[in-house]
């Protein structure tokens, strides 16, 4: 699962949110947030939009940069290999701009 849609999720089940409510929140079809949020269905770009919007959150916060240690690690685990190693290249190239 995306991990964009896991933070989403984490954020509905803390602010206690139902499907129902965000819904009503972003004016967007409930059947298609199901959907969405349970990863059977790609989200796009203005569906992210509309709910950073609903659910208040700034770019810092869609990033999951306030996400504890262990948060991050489930994160990671569910990336791609590929996609895991082109982070850790880029950790990497900024490490080595840094020193």
């Amino acid at each position: 699962m995306h991990p964009k849609v896991v933070f989403i999720r984490r954020i509905l089940r803390d602010r206690g949110i139902s499907y129902s409510r965000l819904s009503e929140m972003t004016e967007i079809d409930e059947s298609k947030l199901k959907r969405v949020l349970s990863g059977r269905q790609p989200m796009t770009l203005e569906m992210c939009d509309n709910l950073a919007v609903a659910l208040s959150l700034n770019e810092v916060d869609s990033c999951g940069l306030g996400n504890s240690a262990s948060e991050f690690l489930l994160l990671w685990e569910q990336l791609e290999p590929e996609l895991k190693s082109s982070i850790l290249s880029l950790v990497r190239a900024v490490a080595k701009v840094k020193s």
